[in-house]
């Protein structure tokens, strides 16, 4: 679907260079949920913008579906984003315009019958068939957005493009916007692309992701590759920041046990409660759970511990031996 080679662009501002994006290579496959993620100013909203080319990259290739966006006439151009909707953080709808006019202008041309059978059906779509005539200030942040989704969808695009799309909305409203992306994607076999700084956004409906950091791409990979096993320390840092491990760290200080202090991530074929309570009388080792928490990440179970396992030197050795042996990802905890 969409193929970058060599992406690079970046900005002056206040007399310095900006690079946003530097160098990037990214390859998306159709029908996919992609997602992009990083801090603020890790270029990933200037990235997203350079694959419709809102944002023209200074170097490198753009391809969608085969075809570098870079060498098209501005006409060519044109049509071709017909094929790429998008939508933003804060809705980017006329405020003077009613749901139905907000939706229908993406149509402009079209005849009167099909635009009123268009926007019906869309509204349909994301259940706001009752808000045709209603205005966008009498609408809620999560309606609002999904107003958006239905004008994005007008054109029946192939890819949506979805910057910080629920960064604006509670967390009800978050989960019910996704839940409408999760299931467009299977319905309409619709590509998404979807840049946040959410975590749990990417866990909840992505397939594979991408992490930024100044402006360059550090880590890619399926969703749970990467987050429950960061081959890069960058990266590893950035998923660790996610569960609060500073304050265990803080934690693990005042508590000042000796032995080890380890990070234990297992799945639903490895270890649990049970396995950490069988090596503790195994190897004789005394095992204190500091932290853990059970979530799901692209529909499979995840349990990570914070633990200290104690003993005698070769007894910890097989203990974390036999964990690994049944599946489990050790990490040392610094």
């Amino acid at each position: 679907m969409y193929k970058l080679t060599g992406v690079s662009k970046q900005f002056v501002s206040q007399d310095r260079i900006v690079k946003a994006v530097r160098d990037v290579d990214l390859h998306i496959e159709k029908n996919e949920i992609f997602g992009i993620i990083g801090s603020s100013g890790a270029g990933k909203s200037t990235l997203v913008r350079c694959l419709n080319l809102l944002e023209k990259p200074d170097q490198g290739q753009v391809e969608y579906k085969g075809v570098d966006l870079m060498q098209l006439s501005k006409k060519d151009l044109n049509e071709e984003r017909k094929n790429i909707g998008m939508i933003f953080q804060n809705f980017n709808l006329f405020s003077s315009r009613t749901v139905f006019e907000n939706i229908a202008f993406p149509l402009k041309g079209k005849s009167k019958d099909f635009i009123k059978n268009r926007v019906m059906e869309l509204l349909s779509l994301v259940d706001l068939s009752d808000k045709v005539n209603a205005y966008p200030s009498q609408l809620s942040g999560g309606q609002k957005q999904r107003v958006a989704i239905a004008r994005a969808l007008a054109n029946e695009p192939d890819v949506l493009l979805c910057d910080e799309a629920t960064s604006a909305l509670d967390p009800q409203s978050t989960n019910s916007i996704l839940d409408l992306l999760k299931d467009l994607n299977k319905q309409m076999n619709l590509t998404i692309i979807l840049i946040t700084h959410e975590m749990d956004v990417i866990k909840r409906i992505c397939d594979r992701v991408a992490i930024m950091s100044d402006g360059y791409i550090i880590e890619m990979g399926s969703v749970v590759d990467v987050f429950v096993n960061p081959k890069k320390e960058a990266s590893k840092e950035f998923t660790l920041q996610t569960y609060g491990f500073n304050e265990v760290r803080k934690l693990l200080k005042k508590l000042n046990y000796s032995g080890k202090n380890l990070e234990l991530v297992y799945g639903d074929n490895s270890a649990s409660q049970a396995l950490i309570s069988v090596i503790s009388q195994k190897f004789n080792v005394e095992i204190n759970i500091i932290s853990g928490y059970i979530e799901v990440i692209s529909d499979q179970t995840i349990g990570r511990l914070v633990v200290n396992i104690d003993g005698e030197a070769d007894a910890i050795e097989a203990a974390i031996n036999h964990l690994k042996i049944e599946g489990v990802i050790v990490n040392d905890f610094i």
